[in-house]
């Protein structure tokens, strides 16, 4: 029986993999994943960035392990590499 099963998840991976021939040889002869304009990416990861920083102080303010205190502390600590403004 899991003998069967592991054959079967196997072909079900192989079955929803895309196929190694139909790769590109390198990572220069690749299509980009998806056409984003710069102005909306900046925007994106802005946000994100905010929404990082606020969530740790949440953390922060509400977590009860020190581990967990001091990793929300270093998150709020690194500044962004972008101009946030």
């Amino acid at each position: 029986m899991d003998k069967m099963i592991s054959a079967s998840l196997l072909s079900l991976f192989l079955m929803t993999t895309p196929s190694l021939a139909a790769m590109p040889a390198t990572a220069d002869k690749a299509d980009a994943p998806m056409n984003v304009d710069k102005a909306s990416f900046v925007k994106v990861v802005t946000s994100s960035n905010a929404f990082e920083i606020e969530s740790s102080k949440l953390a922060e303010e509400k977590a009860k392990g020190a581990d967990v205190k001091e990793f929300a502390a270093a998150m709020i600590k690194i500044t962004p590499w972008w101009p946030t403004s």
